[in-house]
């Protein structure tokens, strides 16, 4: 018993220890800094325009996600001015702080996280379907802190040869990167003989391993956080009792191509060979006081610069004004008053779910019109009930536990017709995509999908009006049936854009 209690404390020892290393991790490593992305949906893929009168309003939603070790102090989020829409209220392009914006740490191993949302609306387009590009910025201030061990070795070179505690000429690598875009690659150290005693020389390679940018669309938008975004400056570099800020002998001096003591630039390096934006080298000196023995002490190097991201989100514009029965959706424009004099009963509910679904309201219109023309209490001969004239198995299917209330009926039935839309749409363009759900609201999707496969150019002129299970249903020609809730559907859509 006393072995099993001995062994129980030894476990709980070894875990507690382990734990111990997992809050120790070091977190400065890698090359990442600020992430940014739009949210899905925000805006969304495919947007109606509005009109000056009634514009179309929606949300921009962007993530950020300060990935790399340093904190954010300071930093700005803006989007660029596109044609036709204002943000905020506003025509140019709007901005928001973000800062602060904890980095990587024991407590948050993958960073800190935040959301800012824009008010967007768009008054209108002046082409039929438009492809609209959103640019996102983002501009911050940003800090690398490296640190690897080096060799201070002021003792002379004798007759004999006499081991020594560390070694100094040599290349010391330091991974990828400091948990921050720009990165310390390399040290390498070496000792010169003076006649005055050690000079020590050290050639460190930075390597800047992110979007840092000259980008004049973010030097226009003055203040904090875009200042000098694309300038690095070296803000120490020290070790013992040397730093470059110390004047007299421990002051180290430093050079370079593109370096004035301060500002570093990652431009001016063409001429080494080295990538002209993303590498350079500076070499610091010092003379060292003589010790007795050589000794390893870390080198911390420190940098702080701007930095600058963007993330571009590309969607679809349609017009009002070019909308036909082919377009799956209407903007929130057409459902206020599409329907109050056609049939305000079900009013609504058709605009509820055709929301929700993102089906036009004039096509759920046109539906329940073919199917049951109104009549909440409506049964066929084959079984179909309700408004929309859902099957028993259909209704099963979608959750429908009362086919003659209206609410349960409509979003069923605009529930199944999207559904068909989505599965034609993954392989045909949107004008067939609905036409062919139409037809599989009808006739079901196995059907109509097996004979539009099989004469994709002319599946609904030739092939849907054949005596065939497949195509038809008892009372009326799938292919009749198509074209006649397509005529209803732009009786409606007429009627709604003249109540717009």
């Amino acid at each position: 018993m006393n072995r099993l209690i001995i062994i129980g404390i030894a476990l709980v020892l070894i875990g507690c220890q382990g734990a111990g290393l997992a809050n120790t991790a070091d977190f400065r490593t890698g090359t990442d800094g600020l992430e940014i992305a739009f949210l899905e949906n925000a805006p969304p893929s495919e947007l109606f325009a509005g009109t000056g009168a009634a514009p179309s309003e929606f949300q921009i939603g962007i993530g950020l996600r300060n990935a790399g070790a340093a904190d954010i102090q300071d930093g700005v989020l803006f989007i660029d001015k596109v044609e036709f829409f204002t943000l905020e209220g506003k025509e140019a392009g709007s901005k928001q702080f973000f800062a602060p914006l904890a980095g990587k740490n024991a407590g948050n191993p993958v960073g800190e996280y935040k959301v800012l949302f824009f008010n967007a609306a768009n008054t209108g387009t002046d082409a039929e379907e438009k492809i609209v590009t959103i640019t996102a910025h983002a501009c911050y201030r940003y800090q690398t802190t490296a640190s690897v061990d080096i060799c201070i070795d002021t003792t002379k070179p004798g007759p004999l040869d006499i081991e020594k505690s560390c070694e100094s000429n040599k290349v010391n690598s330091l991974g990828k990167g400091q948990g921050a875009p720009l990165a310390v690659a390399e040290v390498k150290e070496s000792i010169i003989p003076r006649q005055e005693g050690n000079e020590l020389r050290l050639d460190i390679v930075f390597e800047d391993e992110g979007d840092r940018s000259d980008n004049e669309k973010v030097r226009r938008y003055t203040g904090s956080g875009c200042e000098g975004e694309s300038s690095i400056f070296i803000k120490d570099i020290r070790f013992s009792d040397y730093s470059i800020k110390e004047l007299g002998s421990k002051r180290i001096e430093c050079k370079g191509v593109g370096f004035d003591g301060r500002e570093l630039k990652m431009e001016t390096t063409a001429a080494t060979g080295a990538d002209p934006e993303k590498e350079n080298k500076i070499v610091c000196s010092v003379l060292l006081e003589k010790t007795l023995n050589p000794y390893l002490t870390p080198l911390i190097i420190e940098a702080e610069y701007g930095y600058q991201t963007e993330v571009e989100h590309t969607f679809k514009m349609i017009s009002p004004e070019y909308i036909s029965p082919d377009t799956a959706r209407l903007p929130a424009a057409f459902f206020a008053e599409f329907c109050t004099t056609i049939a305000p009963k079900f009013h609504d509910l058709i605009v509820q779910y055709s929301a929700e679904f993102g089906i036009d309201p004039c096509l759920i219109m046109a539906v329940i019109e073919q199917e049951s023309d109104f009549d909440q209490y409506a049964r066929s001969p084959v079984g179909a009930e309700g408004l929309m004239q859902l099957m028993p198995a259909t209704q099963k299917e979608l959750g429908v536990t009362n086919p003659f209330e209206a609410a349960q009926n409509i979003r069923g039935g605009t529930q199944y017709l999207k559904s068909h839309f989505d599965r034609f749409s993954a392989k045909y363009a949107r004008e067939e995509a609905i036409k062919m759900a139409i037809a599989a609201y009808h006739a079901g999707f196995k059907g109509v999908n097996r004979v539009v496969e099989q004469y994709p150019a002319n599946w609904l002129d030739d092939h849907l009006t054949m005596s065939d299970a497949t195509a038809t249903t008892k009372g009326i020609l799938t292919k009749d049936y198509t074209i006649q809730v397509i005529e209803k559907w732009k009786k409606y859509r007429a009627q709604a854009k003249e109540k717009v």
